[in-house]
């Protein structure tokens, strides 16, 4: 067969999914020779310009549909048409329905993104055939939990012994969490389970998952005691609570999310940020947020000079709070005093 070719769609569209998504992602794993004429009828019939191959790898099969505005209900039999997929994106699109169960068929899957969606009903349960599954999200959807099932994907997703990645936040999933959490292996690096309606208690096992760094449980009602930091043997501390601050604070003011997909191979926010001040600030921030904010001087220049100087500050206090290590983070009696002085310079009426 000849090489295959990974493509992204890199404009805005609207289109139907049941009709275009299975042409779009089967020219994803033909060869160069065969792409030619079915892309450009798919161009033709979906209006739908610039199909070329995502940061020119044609080594390894996948799709990318990530950004658009496909709708519809994804297609079921992904995994069984398109058996030879390496990666999976469609994030940020408007898909609705269910995720597609034969997912698992398509075994050689690594990395999967169906977040910021529509989809709805419960996880398939049998993705721990995916064995060389590395990252898998489906943040900010509708997904649930039912009292049949309850979180037994998470079971079979311990199966995934090469995981490092998987968020589940933003959604709707209920009920406790199951002992078996504990069985991932020692490769899972960042598990995101914030913003649910998560209940009971942290499983003490997960003090033994010695590779995971990130540990996301906000705005859930999770009770009792919490294990050892992220699983790394140290006591846990307040220092944990003010990571989860710094990076909500890098989230609300550069429109970023720690699980978009520009952070892979080791890049995340807070490097992000911290990489942007204080010369690219106004680069990073997030727009909607910029129009939100008062005017702090009827001068436009000196206006946008304190805008920019208020997000410097703010931002290092993020940076400051979502360090590596929890004995570099600021302490919380500070982030309070540094923030009032900052309200108070930039908005001293």
């Amino acid at each position: 067969m000849p090489r295959s070719c990974i493509f992204s769609i890199r404009r805005r569209s609207t289109l139907a999914a049941d009709r275009y998504l299975p042409s779009l992602a089967l020219a994803a794993i033909l060869g160069d020779s065969c792409c030619h004429s079915l892309l450009t009828s798919c161009t033709a019939a979906c209006h739908v310009p610039n199909l070329e191959p995502a940061n020119g790898n044609r080594s390894k099969p996948g799709t990318c549909l990530t950004g658009n505005r496909f709708y519809g209900k994804f297609p079921q039999d992904i995994g069984f048409t398109l058996p030879n997929l390496f990666d999976l994106y469609v994030s940020r699109n408007q898909f609705t329905g269910h995720l597609p169960i034969s997912l698992s068929n398509a075994s050689g899957l690594r990395d999967v993104n169906f977040g910021f969606c529509n989809f709805t009903g419960t996880m398939p349960t049998n993705l721990g055939s995916l064995k060389g599954l590395e990252k898998f999200s489906v943040a900010a959807n509708q997904l649930e939990t039912d009292e049949a099932e309850g979180f037994s994907f998470l079971t079979s997703l311990t199966n995934c012994s090469n995981l490092q990645i998987l968020v589940l936040g933003y959604n709707r999933f209920k009920g406790a969490l199951p002992a078996s959490l504990a069985n991932f292996s020692t490769s899972l690096q960042w598990l995101s389970l914030g913003d649910n309606q998560i209940s009971g208690s942290i499983p003490e096992g997960v003090k033994n998952l010695i590779g995971l760094t990130r540990l996301a449980i906000f705005m859930n009602s999770i009770t009792g005691e919490i294990p050892d930091e992220y699983g790394m043997g140290s006591k846990s501390s307040i220092q944990g609570d003010v990571y989860s601050f710094g990076i909500l604070v890098l989230e609300m003011f550069t429109g970023r999310r720690p699980t978009d997909m520009i952070f892979e191979d080791g890049w995340n926010l807070h490097q992000f940020t911290k990489m942007a001040l204080p010369e690219r600030v106004m680069e990073i921030a997030d727009p909607s947020l910029l129009l939100e904010l008062p005017s702090v001087d009827e001068n436009t220049t000196t206006g946008n000079g304190k805008m920019k100087e208020c997000l410097v500050a703010v931002l290092t206090i993020g940076i400051s709070c979502s360090m590596e290590s929890p004995l570099e983070r600021m302490d919380m009696r500070d982030v309070v005093a540094e923030l009032s002085r900052i309200r108070t310079k930039t908005f001293p009426h």
